[in-house]
């Protein structure tokens, strides 16, 4: 609601608000004052005048505005739940994939692990039972470890007799024991000892 401005008043050309001098002539009489206050009145008029129009114009956008604010909230929290949702899902996917694949690593492993363990107490079955395949190197192959050292003693044994060479001596148990060799220098320097 509008107010009415008050009839114009007629002020003499004195500033309404300039201070009060000491000479009488300078001062205001009471009707200017009251014409002052006449004139400051209407302007408050306007400008109150001016404001309610504003406010009369914009009373509908505010609620609007409120309205679109109480949305901009709804569709912020509902975005939130969503993406919160979202994210939790993936999440869970995530770790149930992880799970799995730690599972699936764990099986792997534990079953490699059981298949080496394995080998190794096959190896020492093999081991324990004296079935130990080394590399001959005599021959040039894989062979048991027994075989292997019996070629590597026998390539030391180049002065070693045969039986038909021990028999071509002729020799006598006395005449045997006259030479006082030992099994080892029987075995390996017999031709050279004994001829």
């Amino acid at each position: 609601m509008l107010i009415e401005l008050q009839p114009k008043p007629k002020i003499p050309p004195i500033s309404f608000f300039q201070p009060i001098t000491a000479d009488p002539k300078d001062w205001m009489s009471n009707v200017e004052f009251l014409l002052g206050v006449l004139k400051k009145l209407n302007e408050i008029i306007v400008a109150t005048n001016k404001n309610s129009e504003f406010i009369d114009k914009y009373s509908g956008k505010i609620e609007e505005i409120e309205a679109e604010i109480t949305a901009l909230r709804a569709e912020m929290t509902t975005f939130e739940e969503q993406t919160t949702a979202s994210i939790n899902a993936q999440f869970n996917q995530i770790r149930l994939e992880l799970q799995s694949m730690i599972a699936t690593a764990l099986i792997q492993a534990n079953a490699y692990t059981d298949a080496i363990a394995e080998a190794l107490r096959a190896e020492i079955r093999e081991i324990s039972v004296g079935q130990i395949i080394v590399f001959d190197a005599t021959i040039g192959t894989y062979n048991s470890l027994q075989s292997t050292l019996d070629n590597l003693y026998n390539v030391s044994r180049t002065d070693a007799l045969t039986a038909t060479e021990y028999d071509a001596l002729e020799l006598s148990a006395t005449d045997y024991d006259a030479y006082q060799l030992t099994a080892q220098d029987y075995d390996r320097q017999g031709k050279t000892l004994l001829v």
